[in-house]
């Protein structure tokens, strides 16, 4: 038999367990949801303050789709919403987004203009600002979509510069340097793909992983 003052203490630690639960549990503060037809994906969501900005990526029909940069507030308000459409393309999708230095952020995506593999596609960064202005967009165009072409590893640095890994269709790639207004300003040409990401170290030009 169990003796009553050691039910009696299992009976506290339980109900103490159930408080601390409760009592460390913050919840769900707001819940966003998409009622349009068709499939829909929020992508690459990124804090920025007090503010969450996150990427609505939709199929329309078929091969077609579309994308959307939200900013939303910690109540689940909808502050504004804008497309990504650096060129016409049937279908487009984002891949990465960071926060830029003026409290908005970059966008990179591929597109392509028409569903016919042989025809036109793109990569892209587009810079927006905290009020969804388009700042400034790059796009690396191929005459042929060779699907082996890729942008990868957006990072911005301390000096507010962005580096990233281009690999092109003759499957050479490249580190690019550009600058927060969006010009080329430096390229370093690399054995190493589809780098995921770039820091700076001091006596470095800068670090990459992959």
């Amino acid at each position: 038999m169990v003796p009553i003052h050691s039910l009696m203490k299992l009976k506290f630690l339980v109900i103490l367990l159930i408080i601390s639960r409760f009592a460390y549990s913050q919840g769900l503060n707001s819940e966003l949801g998409f009622n349009e037809d068709y499939d829909q994906t929020s992508k690459e969501l990124v804090c920025v303050g007090d503010f969450s900005y996150l990427i609505k990526f939709q199929k329309t029909y078929g091969f077609f789709s579309k994308c959307a940069l939200y900013k939303i507030d910690t109540l689940g308000n909808i502050m504004w919403n804008v497309p990504i459409a650096p060129v016409f393309a049937e279908f487009i999708t984002v891949q990465e987004m960071i926060p830029s230095e003026t409290n908005g952020v970059y966008v990179m995506g591929f597109g392509m203009t028409t569903c016919d593999v042989g025809q036109h596609c793109f990569w892209f960064i587009q810079k927006f600002d905290a009020n969804g202005v388009l700042q400034w967009t790059n796009a690396w165009k191929e005459f042929t979509c060779t699907f082996s072409t890729q942008l990868t590893g957006l990072s911005l640095t301390a000096n507010n510069e962005l580096l990233v890994n281009y690999l092109d269709s003759a499957s050479i790639s490249k580190v690019y340097k550009i600058d927060n207004s969006g010009f080329l300003i430096d390229s370093v040409q690399t054995t190493m793909t589809q780098l995921n990401g770039f820091c700076e170290l001091p006596g470095y030009d800068f670090i990459t992983y992959e």
